[in-house]
């Protein structure tokens, strides 16, 4: 496929994504820089395999896929850094109000799974996340 198909391609797809990928990992990370430089790697995962990206029937997901691979990795290697704990978000930090909540259910309800919906729905009932 030519190179300009190719980033034509690429450019739509992080265009129509990159919010909801940074809300994620704001999410997942409590909302630090770290996010932004996750959904960066994340970014750069997909333009080193543009070629599986296009080729996938549902290039959304493979890019959330991509993401928490990210995330996951972030974690493990702050976890074998011994510094888990002074990166993670404490039980209050994170989305706490309900129309920020509203607005991030609309954007990613199209690429989280049932499972996923369910902790953000639990989450914005105020329960908290261990």
């Amino acid at each position: 496929m030519p190179q300009n198909a190719k980033t034509r391609f690429y450019e739509k797809i992080i265009g129509e994504m990159y919010g909801t990928l940074l809300n994620y990992a704001s999410l997942r990370v409590g909302g630090s820089s770290a996010a932004a430089d996750i959904v960066q790697d994340a970014c750069l995962t997909a333009w080193e395999k543009i070629d599986s990206l296009m080729a996938s029937p549902n290039p959304r997901g493979w890019m959330m896929n991509v993401l928490k691979n990210h995330i996951r990795k972030y974690f493990a290697e702050l976890s074998s850094d011994s510094r888990m704990k002074n990166h993670l978000p404490d039980a209050e930090s994170g989305i706490s109000d309900s129309a920020a909540f509203n607005d991030l259910e609309l954007s990613l309800r199209t690429v989280l799974t049932e499972k996923e919906m369910q902790i953000i729905e639990l989450k914005k009932r105020g329960y908290k996340l261990s």
